[in-house]
């Protein structure tokens, strides 16, 4: 059974369901295999260097949204995690501590790997920014906003903060 990834359009929540579909084309990201890319006025201000609009396209390519089924966005899973990537560092450059949380996690290729490695230099740096969820067997570390945040600041230099 094919699964459609669509917007229900009840407070800009997305999920995947094949009720209420909103065709990917709204929230103007062109499918990465068209012929013609679309320029929405998202992805213009992506390309003009808005921090927020890269996450935002960087989010889109992630979760598949530029693609009306679930099974077309896996089988090209690996192309939209490089593309997510890339928007990923042109927001977490410019201090969207969201974008490198992503990048950090998710992030493909050499600069999600500095990322990874300047990432636990700073967390043996700055321990008091790190809680440990010690209820299973092996603490697990919690990485919140503050470190991230900081982390940015480390990283890029600047940190974006508020909405």
């Amino acid at each position: 059974m094919k699964r459609r990834i669509c917007c229900t359009g009840m407070r800009g929540r997305w999920r995947n369901t094949p009720t209420h579909v909103v065709p990917i084309h709204h929230v103007g990201i062109s499918q990465t295999r068209a012929s013609s890319p679309k320029c929405s006025l998202l992805t213009c201000f992506a390309e003009q260097g808005e921090a927020k609009c890269q996450y935002a396209v960087a989010t889109i390519y992630w979760w598949g949204l530029c693609y009306e089924w679930e099974e077309e966005h896996m089988s090209e899973y690996q192309e939209c995690l490089k593309e997510a990537t890339k928007w990923w560092i042109r927001a977490a450059s410019q201090g969207h501590w969201g974008a490198l949380d992503n990048l950090l996690t998710c992030g493909v290729g050499p600069e999600a790997e500095r990322v990874r490695n300047l990432a636990q230099h700073f967390e043996s740096q700055r321990p008091e920014l790190v809680a440990h969820d010690n209820e299973g067997e092996v603490p697990m570390p919690i990485y919140g906003p503050n470190f991230m945040q900081e982390l940015c600041k480390f990283i890029y230099g600047r940190v974006i903060t508020g909405p």
